[in-house]
């Protein structure tokens, strides 16, 4: 094999090979290093000769004076051994270590050679445990890639409930079928109670009937002439058109290495795989019911409804759905193929790029939860004859229901229904489908908050908009770049209008609509139609208004476009300026390790001491570092994307309540809106660049575990440099807004003065020819 595996197969272990042969040629890392030790890097233990590189030829002179150094430095600590053996009679001395000290003067003196091409032992030991590091990180990197191509998401599928995934169906279909075994049960003990008496019943006993029309995965229950008697439920595959999320909306998002639609029929087909043993359960839990119900009319205790156990099927169902997850032997691909050669193209350096696709295949685990709906058939069972066993099993099963629902643990809050709460409830359920605040106070403008806050995070996550209806996720990053994308063209698109109407609006104003001011250029774009309306007393004084916010709209355009920019291109940018940061930091340290490799074989040269010396003990760490730091840089990586969207969800679904309890009773006018969306959306902001953090941070803080903390501050600060300089071309930009607007003052003053000077020369003109006459 190409790359490290094949240059250094000859004298590595069978324990070290794995992760040598996990590094390609066309890894990045390898080839960096490669670019600037040559050979050195590949085959560190085997370059011997003379210098084939720069750098190789300075660390020659280097490390040459440091054995010189050195071997001073030993002879010093040899002379002093033979004078305490002199002295006190004893071999080394008391105070010099007779194992330790040739075991330290050999290994110091052999690590100073430059025998590898300019470069020492120390150095190749270092550059050997960096191969490793690199490999280990190439068998997570690519690890991550097999998981998330079968199905395995960085937040686990049972993070929110079924309900709040888009099976918002499911708990009362599995209600439905309960109460429709319940039926079946009752009609037939209704059927075999009259077949003792002799009477031919099969026209009116209800069985089981696998597979419907339409659906997937289909049971009903019901009589010869009567197939749906008492109900049934159907799995049917829905076309998901998710708000922002389908492939063909121009404000939609999606990443086209993840395999959208390939995802939604796995999930459909173990759907349909898993239905016989849902209902399987289901109708267990109804023949107990029933004996229960049977039993209380003899005098027993009333039957209870499960509900508890009704939802555990439910959800555990659900969760069965993706089971197969992760499974490498499954048909069903995430990744397209072209993305996933990319992604290993490069190795564990390019992970920083393909936050998004990680991000993406869990959101499309989501939204293809949308595309399975639950569908129960209606109960026929008032259309039959009397038949007084079902309708005491149905009336049961209806107690039994609302004894459950005030149960202490079933039991909701209500909000308060007095009358202007009853009117705020009425108003806010055409905004969500909760009509009061999670303190069961109501208020419209809470509620009208959090519609406009669901709308901007619809599709950032996988799941549509759902206000406080359910859990559902939500991507900060996907989330905010959308809103950015708005932002910015609403900018753009005030822009051209603005430019269009300070440019071409003439000078003067006059009765006839033929001069200036803000009418002549509706009547210029609209027509005249829009100009004599505009000559009404109350439309002036509008058109005043709006002609005096023309002279702040520059500046509002430019700063919706600065913070559309930074939502839209610099946030999204966040995940893989901060890898970038790391990555740098990563070489940086790589580079002091060889740099201080010599320094290190030369601390082995001191003779007091046990063991290999106290000064030795940062470059044994520097090993340590090596090995470990691409992997948890990694790991880094990865858990702030679950992260970012685990905690991005939480505020999410808390956020309402903490309106709630801030606001109280209060009026929520439209500065509190717009107050309470801003702090939401810098709340996004600051999880998104706190958590990208962690491919930097995480190393650092667990290899400081290791005794003592090993980093390096270049890299650390990529992203607030980065930052700085997108933001000063952000406000270069405002600027230039503002310029344009006074361009284009001074353009339309410029032609009223053309004008006024053409019509005066028009008019000398006639008076002198007047004159000559």
């Amino acid at each position: 094999m190409a790359g490290v595996a094949a240059a250094q197969g000859t004298g590595t272990t069978q324990l070290t090979q794995p992760y040598l042969d996990a590094t390609g040629a066309n890894d990045m890392s390898t080839q960096a290093f490669t670019a600037l030790l040559g050979t050195f890097f590949t085959n560190p233990f085997s370059a011997i000769g003379t210098a084939s590189t720069l750098l190789g030829s300075m660390f020659l002179v280097f490390n040459t004076f440091i054995l010189v150094a050195g071997t001073i430095w030993a002879t010093y600590g040899i002379g002093v051994a033979i004078v305490q053996t002199a002295h006190e009679g004893q071999l080394m001395g008391k105070k010099l270590s007779q194992v330790w000290l040739p075991i330290r003067m050999v290994t110091g003196v052999a690590s100073l050679i430059p025998a590898f091409g300019g470069f020492s032992l120390s150095q190749a030991v270092l550059v050997f445990a960096t191969t490793l590091g690199i490999g280990a990180a190439n068998l997570g990197f690519n690890a991550m890639i097999d998981g998330t191509n079968n199905l395995t998401t960085v937040v686990a599928p049972s993070f929110v409930t079924p309900k709040a995934q888009g099976a918002a169906s499911l708990e009362q279909a599995t209600f439905d079928l309960f109460r429709s075994q319940v039926c079946m049960l009752a009609q037939n003990a209704y059927v075999e109670a009259h077949e003792r008496e002799g009477l031919n019943m099969t026209a009116e006993r209800v069985s089981r009937i696998d597979g419907a029309s339409g659906s997937m995965a289909a049971v009903t229950y019901g009589k010869p002439g009567s197939p749906t008697y008492c109900g049934g439920v159907g799995v049917d595959a829905t076309h998901v058109t998710s708000d922002g999320r389908s492939a063909d909306s121009m404000g939609g998002y999606r990443v086209a290495s993840v395999n959208y639609d390939n995802i939604a029929r796995a999930m459909q087909q173990r759907a349909a795989s898993n239905f016989p043993s849902y209902t399987s359960k289901v109708e267990n839990l109804a023949r107990n019911w029933y004996t229960s119900f049977i039993a209380s009319q003899n005098g027993g205790p009333a039957a209870v409804l499960p509900r508890l156990e009704l939802e555990g099927i439910a959800a555990n169902y659900y969760a069965g759905i993706k089971d197969a997850a992760g499974n490498p032997q499954q048909q069903t691909q995430a990744l397209n193929s072209s993305a996933i050669e990319s992604m290993r193209k490069y190795g564990w350096f390019g992970a920083g790029a393909w936050y998004a696709t990680l991000a993406e295949v869990n959101a499309a685990m989501a939204q293809a939860a949308q595309s399975v709906n639950f569908r129960a058939f209606p109960m026929l069972v008032n259309s039959g004859g009397n038949n007084t066993k079902l309708n005491e099993a149905l009336n049961g099963l209806v107690a039994s229901t609302e004894r459950a629902e005030s149960a202490p643990e079933n039991a909701q809050a209500k909000g308060n229904s007095s009358g202007p709460q009853a009117l705020c409830a009425l108003l806010s359920s055409s905004l969500a489908d909760a009509t009061t605040a999670p303190t069961g106070n109501c208020s419209f403008g809470q509620s009208f908050a959090m519609k406009l806050i669901d709308l901007s995070t619809s599709g950032a996550g996988g799941a549509t908009a759902s206000s406080a209806s359910g859990l559902r996720l939500v991507d900060p990053i996907i989330a905010m770049k959308n809103m950015g994308d708005y932002l910015m063209v609403a900018a753009e698109s005030g822009f051209v209008i603005y430019s269009y109407v300070k440019q071409y609006k003439p000078g003067g104003d006059d009765e006839d609509g033929k001069g200036g001011g803000v009418v002549s250029s509706l009547t210029s774009v609209a027509g005249s139609v829009i100009s004599k309306v505009a000559k009404f007393t109350p439309m002036s004084g509008l058109i005043t208004a709006f002609e005096s916010l023309m002279a702040i709209l520059p500046t509002l355009l430019g700063a919706m476009f600065i913070l559309g920019a930074v939502m839209s291109l610099w946030l999204p940018m966040v995940p893989f300026v901060n890898w970038w940061g790391g990555l740098v930091q990563y070489l940086t340290i790589f580079f002091e390790g060889i740099a201080a490799g010599p320094i290190w074989a030369f601390v082995h040269l001191d003779s007091n001491g046990e063991g290999m010396g106290q000064r030795t003990e940062t470059g044994y760490l520097f090993i340590i570092n090596m090995l470990f730091r691409p992997f948890l840089m990694l790991l880094g990586f990865v858990a702030a994307a679950a992260l970012m969207i685990v905690m991005g969800s939480f505020l999410f679904w808390i956020y309402p309540s903490v309106m709630g309890n801030v606001q109280g009773n209060s009026i929520t006018g439209i500065a509190s809106i717009i107050g309470f969306l801003v702090i939401f959306w810098v709340l996004m902001h600051t999880l998104v660049t706190t958590l990208s953090n962690m491919s930097v941070l995480l190393p650092d803080q667990a290899l400081a575990w290791a005794g003592k903390a090993i980093g390096a501050t270049l890299g650390r600060d990529a992203d607030q440099q980065t930052r700085g300089t997108f933001m000063a071309f952000g406000r270069f930009g405002q600027q230039g807004m503002s310029d344009v607007g006074r361009t284009a003052d001074g353009i339309r003053a410029q032609r009223k003065a053309d004008t006024l000077r053409q019509g005066r020369d028009r008019a000398s003109g006639s008076v002198g020819a007047g004159t000559g006459g």
